[in-house]
């Protein structure tokens, strides 16, 4: 019989908090492609400010660890934040305004308390912990891309958003790297697991707030 990986644990244990986040009014309205003006602009300037906090969390990273092939992988994962400006372009294409507009606001309590959870993550010196709290963000818009692309988007205003993240690359990758190291630090499984299931809950709480607030 196969043995369960570490991360499909993870999964698991995050099937129903996947679903809700599937089911939430801001995702339900990327995929009929209707978003009020005030959510997108929402999203975009909270994504601004997390997906900076994000990337230290990744940089931190690769000061703690020795393993070069990890290294490799985390400077991959912060370029291609640098790239979230093209999911970020579309949403303001939609809503026809420039960037400028969605700049020089307050960071949210969501938003804050999200990057100080995986800060703590990252700050426990565990390489295993600290790449569970990272790895939610990959693999949740990874879900949603995939589940939205099974319909028709071809006119959908949200396609290229929706493309952008169907590439599973960095989701394999980050969940590889975390099974090998739950195999190597058994005694930080139940940690690791717990800031996976928490950085979950954030991303669904993320999603409400830009929604509702």
């Amino acid at each position: 019989m196969r043995k369960v990986k570490f991360t499909d644990e993870l999964i698991e244990n995050a099937t129903e908090i996947m679903d809700q986040i599937m089911d939430c009014e801001y995702v339900e309205g990327i995929k009929v492609g209707e978003v009020p003006k005030s959510a997108l602009i929402r999203y975009v300037q909270q994504d601004e400010m997390y997906l900076n906090g994000y990337a230290d969390q990744f940089q931190q990273i690769k000061k703690e660890t020795i393993d070069l092939k990890l290294q490799k992988f985390l400077v991959i994962c912060v370029n291609g934040i640098r790239d979230e400006h093209t999911p970020h372009d579309v949403m303001m294409r939609f809503i026809d305004i420039a960037g400028k507009q969605v700049q020089g606001v307050p960071m949210l309590s969501v938003t804050k308390n999200y990057v100080k959870s995986m800060h703590n993550a990252v700050n426990t010196k565990s390489i295993l912990i600290g790449l569970s709290a990272l790895a939610p963000c990959i693999w949740t818009y990874y879900v949603i891309a995939y589940q939205l692309n099974k319909s028709d988007c071809r006119n959908n205003p949200f396609n290229e958003w929706i493309k952008f993240y169907l590439d599973p690359s960095e989701m394999k990758s980050i969940f590889y790297f975390i099974s090998q190291l739950a195999g190597i630090h058994s005694d930080e499984r139940g940690q690791a697991n717990m800031v996976f299931q928490s950085s979950c809950q954030y991303e669904l709480d993320f999603w409400n707030t830009m929604y509702e607030a």
